[in-house]
């Protein structure tokens, strides 16, 4: 989600979620033995941009993150630390995310939101409503 109000910032759409739930994803955590490593992990993760918080579970080996942090992001980031992970969630349906979206003002608006949103790794789809100020 941060990446796509990034975008439509830069281009001139000041946009924010509609939706306040943040996204959770779960990543495998390799190479984890104790206390210390769960504060490292989750400095870490909390260093990769968009990532608001992370909780780690040494007994699992898992990490739950939350906010839109790019996973490929987020994996190289513990690789560098020295702990080798991947993505544990299943695949999932694509989640639809709403956004209010400032500035619209004619139909040559939908159509450069949409361009600046599908410009954005991950994002299939985008539709924009005009009278509503919202893109999905």
């Amino acid at each position: 989600m941060g990446a796509m109000i990034a975008a439509l910032a830069d281009g001139g759409y000041p946009a924010s979620d509609f939706m306040q739930a943040p996204a959770v994803r779960v990543l495998k955590v390799e190479g984890m033995t104790c206390k210390k490593c769960i504060g490292r992990v989750e400095k870490l993760l909390m260093a990769v941009p968009f990532v608001t918080a992370a909780r780690v579970d040494l007994e699992s080996g898992t990490a739950e993150v939350e906010g839109e942090g790019d996973m490929g992001a987020m994996i190289a980031a513990l690789a560098d630390g020295g702990y080798p992970a991947s993505d544990a969630a299943a695949p999932v349906e694509a989640a639809v995310r709403v956004l209010v979206v400032e500035g619209m003002t004619c139909s040559k608006c939908i159509g450069r939101v949409e361009k600046l949103l599908l410009a954005v790794p991950g994002v299939t789809a985008a539709r924009v409503d005009l009278e509503a100020g919202t893109a999905e």
